[in-house]
């Protein structure tokens, strides 16, 4: 990302159906506290979960997903 100007973050979005949330919550706080700090600067915050009928990024997954399927 700093190899081509990129400075904004990185979110993680899931399904909301997803049914590890806690489990994704603890591996994040897990892996970015053992995290280069060089790289976690990229990191933003904690993992989200929307519903895919109201949420752009899900959206986008969920077709990319259709069609290299």
């Amino acid at each position: 990302m700093r190899e081509f100007g990129i400075t904004e973050k990185v979110d993680f979005i899931f399904d909301e159906q997803m049914r590890l949330s806690d489990q994704v919550q603890s591996i994040y706080a897990e892996v970015l506290n053992k995290m280069e700090p060089s790289l976690a600067e990229f990191m933003g915050g904690r993992p989200i979960y929307g519903d895919d009928r109201n949420l752009l990024p899900l959206q986008a997954a969920d077709l990319l997903a259709w069609h290299i399927r």
